[in-house]
């Protein structure tokens, strides 16, 4: 969305009018940060947040998800939107119409295959150190993008599957002794069930 200007706005509008034979067009971003949402409007049904791009605050609005203030505030979304000018007190600003959002799918089954090579790398006399912030910069160097709160999520699903034993000092990665599957993490199968149907696909 930063780089969505005005401009673009104005020349996307020569399109409408917008319906069946003619659809508004829709963008997708993905891994943004959301903040300050909150709900608005007669019974909160609607939300109201900023999207932090590239160091730019885009403001946001979705109708019907002022549920969804949790989500925004607490992680890394994805978001389907449409680009319009909000005007207040004379001045024009970009606003992004959300149509879809969803938790940013950062952990994808190839992500925690990865993680779990790393982990296994990483192990030093047989533990893993606590997850903290040195750990997601040696991540980081992998070329593997996590928060703090993903990576203590990627340790709960390993934990779930019995690849993982969380001690005193940190981590114990376990050598699967049978054919494991996500699957068996409830952690992991509540993730995609709120990552499911994005865009209504």
């Amino acid at each position: 969305p930063s780089s969505v200007d005005i401009a673009l706005v104005q020349d996307l509008a020569r399109l409408e009018p917008f319906g069946m034979g003619n659809p508004r067009p829709l963008f997708q971003a993905c891994g943004l940060r959301g903040r300050y949402a909150q709900a608005i409007g007669r019974e909160g049904r609607h939300l109201r947040f900023s999207l932090l791009d590239n160091n730019r605050s885009i403001q946001a609005i979705a109708w019907q998800r002022g549920s969804e203030a949790e989500l925004v505030n607490q992680g890394v979304i994805d978001i389907i939107y449409a680009p319009e000018i909000n005007e207040w007190q004379g001045k024009k600003n970009v606003q992004c119409k959300i149509e879809d959002l969803r938790p940013s799918d950062r952990l994808s089954r190839e992500i925690l295959g990865k993680l779990y090579i790393f982990f296994r790398h990483r192990q030093e006399n047989g533990y893993l150190p606590p997850a903290n912030q040195n750990m997601l910069i040696d991540i980081e160097a992998c070329g593997l993008s996590l928060d703090l709160e993903e990576l203590q999520l990627a340790l709960r699903i390993f934990a779930e599957i019995r690849l993982l034993q969380k001690v005193d000092s940190g981590y114990f990665m376990l050598s699967p002794k049978e054919k494991l599957t996500l699957a068996d993490s409830p952690s992991y199968c509540a993730r995609q069930v709120n990552t499911r149907n994005f865009g209504g696909k």
